[in-house]
């Protein structure tokens, strides 16, 4: 969770009250008093009690924006809104930005808390001379408000702020949707007046996945601090996995390597620097019983018969012989353990070539499993996406990554250059089939939002095997 801005703006807005004298009542302490934003840090901090998966906050997103920039007629500086000659005229991109104050769903939800009054609202509307007679809902779609510049002074502020963060949302994916926009109005009951009421509406009608929070939504109190870590705020990433897992590669190899079981490894001058890298990180955090158990307990595991392949290719060569015994273990040549008493005994085999105990759910061995036993995606739309990711990746990674898909199970992978690989490739493919203006009149949700993408679980760790000095014999 990113904490560093909140907690930079709140600790300079905390030393500009600490200079206050309570004993003075001058213009300046009313001043400071006045603007301070403490109360707004705690409306956000309040909020993001009541969210799931928070992963940052006052977090600017940006994007790229056309502007068109004035040009000299006759010596003669001219605003080239005016101007329809296209000769006359140049358009530059310029980044635009917009502040999220929670980051939640793990990147999916956009939160912007606003302590706006009632009054502050209708002074603006006032003030910008707008009449809600002019923004009828059927004057066209939420889609369209999004194309107006987010930064127009004919747009009350809290509109303007919502086209940014809407507008901001369709430049970025994550999971292979764009973000949510979430707006939570503190200071504003659901008895509002009609202008207001309106200005509401219109807010919603921005674009699909824009919603809005009230105060009387907030009545219940939010849980302790202690409470929300534990149970929301805070998510735990293996409740994403699903009940089957594929593994790929690099992480069979992660399972077997030396470098997982044995707590402490004699440094070797033969090591190269990426084992000895290795070596280092599992003294700071073994791998298997931090990271790999947890994920892998209680799930049935499978790999592909290539991925099987190029482990044990990879094992021939130049693995130690715990980590051949290892691999031997965990394929065992495809077969399933029959019954319990088989898969106690596969277990105790397993323990007795590592110094990590193992979780009482752990399922060996690995079964091997055809590529081609899963072969139609979940939806059409993933077909078409599918197109355009499989000639990129190698034959063996289609078979990993493809069956996952196909299959609807995630793979777990410490891959990371194919994994943004992938996303990348996709988002490109769905952002080139879905405009940024995703929603047609009257449908109120992107094309996209029914798109079930490959579940890909990355591992941060990695592991090689140890290898052998090259004058060693086998």
């Amino acid at each position: 969770m990113d904490l560093r801005t909140i907690q930079s703006n709140m600790r300079a807005d905390l030393r500009s009250l600490e200079t206050l004298d309570p004993e003075q009542e001058g213009e300046r302490t009313v001043h400071l008093l006045r603007s301070s934003n403490l109360a707004f840090y705690e409306a956000v901090w309040d909020v993001a009690k009541r969210s799931n998966g928070v992963v940052a906050f006052s977090h600017r997103f940006y994007w790229d924006e056309k502007c068109h920039t004035r040009q000299s007629i006759n010596g003669q500086q001219q605003d080239s809104g005016a101007i329809s000659n296209k000769h006359n005229t140049s358009i530059k991109r310029h980044k635009a930005g917009a502040i999220v104050d929670i980051v939640a769903d793990d990147g999916a939800e956009w939160i912007k808390v606003s302590t706006v009054t009632e009054r502050r609202l209708l002074w603006d509307l006032a003030r910008q001379g707008w009449n809600p007679a002019d923004d009828s809902s059927d004057s066209g779609d939420g889609a369209s408000h999004q194309d107006s510049d987010s930064g127009s002074d004919s747009e009350v502020g809290i509109v303007r702020m919502a086209q940014a963060l809407y507008t901001a949302s369709q430049h970025i994916r994550v999971r292979y949707k764009h973000p949510r926009v979430h707006l939570v109005l503190k200071n504003l009951g659901d008895k509002v007046t009609q202008p207001v009421s309106t200005l509401i509406d219109r807010i919603t009608r921005i674009g699909p996945g824009m919603t809005i929070t009230l105060a009387p939504d907030l009545r219940i109190p939010a849980p302790d601090l202690t409470t929300a870590l534990h149970t929301s705020m805070i998510r735990n990433a293996l409740t994403s996995l699903t009940s089957k897992l594929n593994i790929d590669c690099t992480l069979l190899l992660a399972l077997v390597s030396d470098l997982s079981h044995v707590k402490v490894i004699k440094q070797e001058d033969w090591f190269n620097r990426a084992t000895i890298r290795q070596l280092e990180v599992e003294a700071g955090e073994a791998l298997l019983p931090n990271t790999l158990y947890p994920a892998l307990e209680g799930r049935d595991l499978v790999c592909t018969v290539e991925a099987a392949s190029r482990m044990r290719e990879i094992v021939r060569i130049i693995a130690t012989d715990n980590e051949r015994k290892r691999t031997d273990i965990l394929l065992s040549d495809g077969a399933a353990a029959s019954n319990e008493q088989d898969s106690q005994s596969i277990l105790h085999e397993w323990q007795n070539l590592s110094e990590h105990p193992l979780p009482q759910g752990l399922k060996l061995p690995i079964r091997v499993v055809s590529a081609d036993g899963a072969t139609t995606y979940p939806t059409t739309v993933d077909s078409t996406v599918a197109e355009k990711v499989a000639p990129q990746l190698s034959t063996l990674n289609q078979s990993i990554f493809l069956y996952a898909w196909r299959a609807g199970i995630a793979t777990l992978t410490s891959n990371r250059t194919v994994a943004k690989q992938i996303d990348s490739i996709i988002d490109e493919a769905l952002d080139s089939m879905t405009p940024h203006r995703a929603a047609k009149k009257g449908e109120g949700r992107n094309r996209d939002d029914d798109f079930i993408g490959p579940k890909l679980w990355l591992c941060a760790i990695s592991r090689s095997l140890i290898g052998k000095d090259k004058g060693r014999k086998k």
